[in-house]
């Protein structure tokens, strides 16, 4: 199953929830304003750099969470509560798609039924995680790209703004 398979709506429910980015957008920026104000309060850069350290400790740390594996487990068990009937039902409407002939027992049907519903899942599960990664690692990216730039030339802005007379 291909990713343009599978429903928008079922894509959006997978995408990295909006309260993980303000939470690592919230900390990074505040952990720089904390940096920029023990530059001011002890005169000196070196501050604002050190603080560039931690931007990328934290973007380590959202990284090793497992935030994500933990998030896409919990959607996977809610889908897989309510798919099963689902699938039953479609392979009891739609034999002919799935190679039946129409004098299959109900054990034989469901037995079908949970085997296209597990490989379903897998599908949705590889291309949501997929999906959760690529997301994850494009904010993980920049914030540690910042961090990484405040961290090697944020002292650098002594040139710039001098805090010691």
């Amino acid at each position: 199953m291909s990713p343009t398979e599978i429903p928008k709506e079922i894509l959006e429910a997978f995408k990295v929830p909006v309260l993980f980015k303000i939470v690592a957008w919230f900390s990074t920026s505040l952990i720089c304003a904390l940096g920029i104000y023990a530059s001011f309060h002890w005169g000196d850069w070196i501050h604002f750099a050190r603080a560039g350290a931690v931007i990328v400790v934290l973007s380590l740390a959202l990284e090793a969470s497992g935030y994500i594996d933990k998030y896409l487990d919990k959607i996977l068990n809610m889908i897989n509560e309510i798919s099963p009937e689902i699938v039953l039902k479609q392979v009891m409407k739609n034999k002919h798609m799935y190679g039946l002939k129409g004098n299959e027992s109900k054990e034989q049907l469901v037995q079908i039924a949970r085997k296209e519903n597990s490989r379903r899942l897998t599908d949705i599960g590889n291309v949501a995680s997929n999906q959760f990664y690529k997301n994850l690692r494009r904010t993980e990216f920049t914030i540690a790209t910042i961090g990484t730039l405040i961290w090697g030339f944020g002292d650098l802005l002594e040139a710039l703004i001098p805090l010691s007379a």
